[in-house]
């Protein structure tokens, strides 16, 4: 006979590795809270021109016979015309003296000029 026999069988192939799990990541920390910050502090009153909780003194404009009678600490005696009432008043300071148009008197209470003495002249 003339024919062939194939020699031994083939070998198998070997099953390949498996990977390995790969690492976790790790949590990034957390941040500090921040600082409260503190309050503000109340505004002071910036005068008041009505007698309220002010222990019995006057408002500006009120008739007062001295310093004492008054909110603002100061009563001012003036002689009238210009626009102004004769008598004595409660009434506030103002930084242009013997002119008319000082901010400070602009008030609707007052003529609008302030007096030699620094005082806002009252209507």
């Amino acid at each position: 006979d003339t024919g062939t026999t194939s020699g031994g069988s083939s070998g198998s192939s070997g099953s390949s590795g498996t990977s390995g799990a790969s690492g976790t990541s790790g949590t990034s920390g957390t941040s500090g809270t921040s600082g409260t910050s503190g309050t503000s502090g109340t505004s002071g009153d910036a005068g008041q021109d009505a007698a309220e909780a002010g222990g019995g003194l006057k408002a500006n404009g009120a008739t007062c016979t001295g310093n004492g009678d008054c909110m603002s600490g100061h009563c001012d005696s003036q002689g009238g015309g210009m626009g102004t009432t004769a008598g004595m008043f409660c009434t506030i300071t103002c930084t242009m003296p013997g002119q008319v148009g000082d901010p400070a008197c602009a008030g609707a209470i007052y003529s609008g000029k302030c007096n030699g003495q620094s005082l806002c002249q009252v209507k």
